[in-house]
């Protein structure tokens, strides 16, 4: 019976270490994915500026 409930302990903390650790690196890819929108999104506007400019610039 000692064994039985050493083996569940370390079922309980190996299951509970996974399961945080898949949290955290889903919570970075989701962080990423939002980081690397906002800057396609600035490198756009960016770029529609400087085309802007030049184009002022030119008439």
């Amino acid at each position: 019976m000692e064994i039985f409930k050493k083996i569940l302990m370390a079922i309980l903390l190996l299951t509970t270490t996974i399961i945080s650790g898949c949290s955290a690196i889903e919570s970075i890819f989701e962080a990423g994915f939002w980081a690397g929108l906002i800057g396609a999104i600035i490198v756009i506007l960016v770029i529609w500026a400087i085309v802007k400019i030049i184009k002022a610039i030119g008439k």
